[in-house]
């Protein structure tokens, strides 16, 4: 756990302890740390407290924690009655817990002692509301670790088949990577405790590129963490170049093919005369949109490590949408389909101009994804893709409709199942990067269909 959850995290638990417990307390567990005394093997946890601490309070702490492994909440009315505080010398309060599952796995729990004549009917709820919050953060996090090391591994993996001894270390989440041909090198123990002096010290790792003939490339992750790749005596791969993202090749080809037909077209024409003209300009167009599509990511890249803390930017949504449209709209003729895209005009509303805050490349993939998939599922000739984009005072909202032959119940639980686990599925292209920058924009993904009547995704973002 980072510092900054840590900050968070201690918060919301000032909030909780406006209602002045006599002692607030939160034990997390790590499944990454080290083993401790009264936590389960390969835990660690991180206790979170305030107001009234001893170490009474604290073997409490680890008894509970086994306590609520299957628990859900609990209540004890008054602990002068209860065996386990019968060392404590508090009378006249009570005590509430509240278990922490974060990706179906017991994640810690809180737990609060308060006094009866202060007892507030809204402590219990207040508390179960903050372990909700908490089990996003956490969730999001372990997720995030998770995504880290399966691209870390593929990575590694595919320098593997190009026989070059690689390994991988994230320091943010202490993750690290390593391909079968690396395990294999000679200097491998010595390599791993040169690396481990440098972990616990400077992390100079270039200091041991010239004794161990590596080359050190920096890495950028899509949840923001940072890496280092070492790859080991193979000059012929020093140039390999990596980047880990979302549907990016498949948009950026569908870009780069729209201007390599708009120049054939021009070079069968011989010279740029006033008939070449508007092909010309069209190719221009398409060019500078590949040029803004660039530019976006990498500025999403340059601002991904903290979202939702601030990073986003003041961008214009109904932009972002007219651009996806037209980047589409030669996709859909080819399947003699149209777009039918209405942009809704409200008074009074501060974005009427169609700026709101969110990350421009996260918001451009996430419409391409679903817009893409109405196209590719819509019977060649059917009924026009109606996109529409509305605002209330409080959000935005993107509709995007088409007459294909929808998806049936079962179908349809279980493309959102796999969009919530992560899990790819064959009918919905890219649902689930679309579900995760919902996710960072705190917004709502929903989808609705009818077997022979079409499907309508619903995107509902705040403005800020």
């Amino acid at each position: 756990m980072n510092q900054k959850q840590q900050q968070k995290i201690n918060r919301m638990l000032d909030t909780l302890f406006a209602f002045n417990p006599v002692s607030l307390r939160l034990i997390l567990i790590d499944s990454n740390g080290k083993s401790g005394k009264g936590v389960k093997k390969g835990e660690k946890h991180y206790p979170f407290i305030k107001g009234t601490n001893n170490s009474l309070l604290e073997t409490l702490d680890l008894k509970f924690l086994e306590i609520m492994r299957s628990q859900t909440e609990l209540t004890i009315p008054d602990i002068s009655k209860s065996a386990p505080f019968s060392g404590l010398t508090m009378t006249g309060c009570g005590a509430f817990f509240c278990s922490i599952f974060a990706n179906k796995a017991y994640a810690g729990f809180a737990w609060l002692i308060y006094r009866l004549e202060d007892r507030d009917e809204r402590l219990p709820k207040l508390t179960a509301s903050i372990c909700e919050w908490i089990v996003d953060e956490i969730s999001v996090s372990r997720q995030n670790d998770l995504t880290t090391q399966m691209l870390a591994n593929t990575y590694v993996e595919f320098l593997d088949s190009l026989n070059s001894p690689a390994m991988i270390y994230i320091p943010a989440s202490s993750l690290t990577a390593a391909n079968v041909t690396f395990e294999a090198l000679p200097q491998k123990v010595a390599f791993y405790n040169a690396f481990r002096e440098q972990v616990r010290g400077e992390q100079r790792f270039d200091r041991l590129a010239v004794d161990f003939h590596f080359q050190l490339v920096n890495l950028l992750f899509p949840d923001g963490k940072t890496g280092s790749l070492f790859v080991f005596a193979n000059h012929a791969n020093r140039d390999l170049f990596t980047r880990f993202n979302t549907n990016e090749l498949e948009y950026f080809q569908l870009l780069v093919q729209k201007i390599q037909s708009q120049f054939a077209m021009i070079e069968s024409i011989g010279a740029i005369s006033v008939s070449s003209r508007e092909p010309f300009n069209r190719a221009k167009t398409d060019l500078n949109r590949l040029a803004k599509i660039l530019k976006l990511d990498e500025r999403h890249y340059q601002n991904f490590p903290q979202p939702v803390e601030g990073a986003m930017q003041k961008t214009n949504v109904r932009d972002i949408l007219r651009d996806v449209v037209n980047d589409l709209r030669t996709a859909a003729a080819k399947k003699n389909l149209t777009i039918e895209c209405e942009l809704e005009e409200i008074e009074g509303v501060i974005v009427q101009n169609g700026e709101v805050l969110g990350d421009p490349w996260l918001l451009t993939l996430a419409i391409y994804n679903i817009l893409d998939n109405a196209i590719r599922y819509s019977k060649t000739g059917s009924d026009p893709i109606q996109v529409g984009l509305t605002f209330s005072k409080t959000d935005w909202y993107l509709e995007i409709s088409d007459k294909g032959p929808g998806i049936s119940s079962i179908d349809l639980e279980s493309i959102l199942s796999s969009a919530n686990t992560g899990k790819k599925t064959e009918r919905i292209n890219g649902l689930d990067f679309v579900q995760y920058a919902m996710r960072l924009h705190r917004g709502k993904l929903e989808i609705s269909s009818r077997l022979g009547q079409g499907t309508t995704v619903r995107l509902t973002v705040p403005i800020v």
